[in-house]
């Protein structure tokens, strides 16, 4: 009998697991690798591709197709495999393991996409709104955010249609979203918010398309509130809570007041200082301290007994660095403090490497560490 293809030992063997690499293994790598060098067949490009698509059927309830999954995991592996590979062959020889290539970000700019009407730069200080015909004002400030609250100029006429929007926030930077309702959302970096600008009928839905989010919710127990993310869905009458999605493991931590997270499977609710972590259909929750989840919208890290790799993982998004680690057992070396977010990465660095005993040196866009 001819032997079958195992997929899950394949994405096991390309995500570096102790899998024994048989030859159909090998020829499918080799083959999307030499495409890939033919200029016809952008591996990254098309993963994007495939994700804007998922994300679009989300939004009209078609993300429940398992097989649209089982896609993203093999093009996402496939993808990972060949940007490690070839930076393997292109510098520090012999070389050591990258650990982490900085994603391509089309912007540096915080933008606002008003769908099919284009797009608007937003300002790094003031106070900016939208006006009627979706023209951009700003009012000269310290803090920058965007308002869409009812009482301001930045709100269209109640007659006009709603209109849905996408707030993207790139490396280096966070932002602050006041909602129609006057709820308020601080994002971090590499995140998408979808609002609308006013909300009608009755609930309040956003969708959170990727990254981490704050979310400070105005009362209102005629007009839920609920956020759409990964394979959940959170339902809110008034609080505020954090949700990472910048992995397949979404995080919600309640800060105070209730939540509902909910699941095609599965609900839990939520008490302040609880955490929800869902995945696959599957909800767990556990005590936390909120502190290590929500002090990033103050301009801190705060990091516990986390293991190096991780911290990096966290640190990449708010300096926009690629990372390498010369010796694999130096990911597990644990770190606790707080950093300044405001603060140069040297300093964090420096702080980092006396405390865990590790050398941490830059060259180019790369941080190295041994």
């Amino acid at each position: 009998m001819e032997k079958q293809f195992s997929v899950s030992k394949f994405l096991a063997y390309l995500s570096g697991k102790d899998v024994e690499p048989t030859e159909d293994f090998k020829a499918v790598v080799n083959a999307i690798g030499e495409l890939a060098q033919t200029g016809r067949f952008d591996v990254e490009e098309e993963l994007s591709a495939l994700k804007r698509r998922i994300r679009r059927a989300r939004l009209a309830r078609l993300y429940r197709y398992s097989a649209v999954a089982a896609v993203v995991c093999v093009v996402a592996g496939l993808s990972f495999f060949l940007l490690r590979h070839t930076h393997r062959q292109a510098a520090y020889e012999p070389a050591p393991q990258i650990v982490a290539q900085a994603a391509a970000t089309p912007s540096d700019e915080v933008e606002l996409l008003v769908y099919g009407k284009g797009k608007m730069v937003l300002p790094d200080s003031g106070k900016a709104t939208v006006e009627a015909g979706n023209e951009l004002h700003v009012e000269e400030g310290k803090e920058a955010y965007l308002s869409f609250k009812k009482d301001t100029a930045s709100i269209v006429e109640e007659a006009a249609e709603v209109e849905y929007h996408v707030l993207r926030i790139p490396r280096t930077k966070n932002y602050r979203l006041e909602l129609a309702d006057g709820s308020r959302v601080y994002l971090n970096s590499e995140t998408e918010l979808v609002f609308p600008n006013r909300f009608e009928g009755g609930e309040r839905r956003v969708v959170l398309k990727s990254g981490e989010a704050f979310f400070e919710v105005a009362r209102n127990p005629e007009m839920p509130f609920r956020v759409e993310v990964e394979g959940a869905e959170l339902q809110v009458l008034g609080t505020s809570f954090n949700v990472n999605s910048y992995t397949e493991q979404v995080a919600t931590t309640l800060v105070e007041g209730s939540l509902k997270v909910k699941s095609p499977t599965a609900e839990q609710l939520l008490k302040p200082g609880e955490q929800a972590v869902s995945e696959a259909g599957k909800i767990e929750v556990s005590e936390v301290d909120v502190l290590l989840y929500t002090a990033w919208k103050d301009g801190l890290f705060v990091f516990r007994r986390l293991d190096l790799e991780s911290i990096l993982k966290t640190m990449q998004r708010w300096y926009d660095f690629n990372y390498i680690f010369k010796d694999e057992s130096l990911k597990k070396r644990i770190f606790t403090g707080v950093i300044d977010k405001n603060k140069d990465k040297e300093v964090a660095f420096q702080a980092i490497c006396k405390a865990i005993g590790v050398t941490i040196t830059e060259n180019d866009h790369y941080v190295i560490i041994e």
